[in-house]
């Protein structure tokens, strides 16, 4: 198996170093981040396995961070940092990170945590791909899908929504629900974040096969036949 890829986000230079040091003795390549507004930096080709950050970061904090990372990454991210409050932990979760580790954090509590949730990527990529819907496949190893056969070069973002609508076949779907469990967050009642990504994805899927979101006004979407009405 190759080595995984961290990316770590963290603005203590000497516990960064510290943390480095110990996961690269354990094989892992560390990237590592001292500033909030760094990522744009990184090349786009750049791939993570897992990413660990800071909150109280300079430049974007680190929900910031965890937001603009999970417009397109899908893998865990692990939020450490020294605010342990529960409303701190429930708000980090909101946003996106996978797990939350309140400072200070052994080593081997850390690498334990790594191991953990890289070993649950790993099954979810094992998983076959799945033929779900008249002809749709989805593929998690990849996060890509194909409709009749075609692929529908879908984004990170557009995969997890398409994911959701599958598994409701036919299902009315709020936007509230496919904010909180394609987004990751709680839905603030005002951003139209998923409706763009819904316009997009209907966008791909018609023309290629028999299916199509369809709106519901005042209500929310659902993955139905082109030729069925919503309920």
């Amino acid at each position: 198996m190759s080595r995984a890829n961290l990316l770590l986000i963290e603005d203590d230079r000497e516990l960064a170093l510290l943390i480095c040091q110990y996961l690269e003795k354990h094989d892992y390549r560390v990237v590592h981040l001292n500033h909030g507004n760094r990522l744009d930096g990184l090349p786009p080709s750049t791939h993570f396995d897992l990413v660990i950050c800071d909150l109280m970061l300079p430049g974007l904090d680190g929900y910031q961070v965890i937001e603009k990372l999970r417009q397109n990454f899908t893998g865990p991210i692990l939020m450490m940092t020294a605010r342990g409050e529960e409303h701190e932990q429930i708000r980090g979760l909101e946003v996106g990170a996978s797990d939350y580790l309140v400072k200070p954090v052994s080593p081997s509590l850390l690498l334990a945590r790594i191991r953990a949730h890289l070993r649950q990527s790993q099954n979810n990529a094992l998983a076959e791909p799945a033929n779900l819907v008249d002809g749709l496949t989805l593929d998690v190893a990849t996060r890509s899908a194909r409709l009749q056969g075609e692929n529908l070069h879908l984004t990170p973002a557009e995969f997890a929504l398409l994911q959701l609508f599958a598994t409701h076949f036919r299902q009315l779907l709020t936007r509230e629900y496919l904010f909180t469990h394609g987004i990751g967050r709680a839905y603030d009642g005002m951003t139209r974040t998923i409706d763009g990504r819904i316009t997009r994805l209907r966008r791909k899927l018609e023309g290629r096969g028999p299916l199509t979101i369809k709106t519901v006004w005042g209500k929310g979407y659902l993955l139905t036949h082109l030729e069925q009405e919503s309920p």
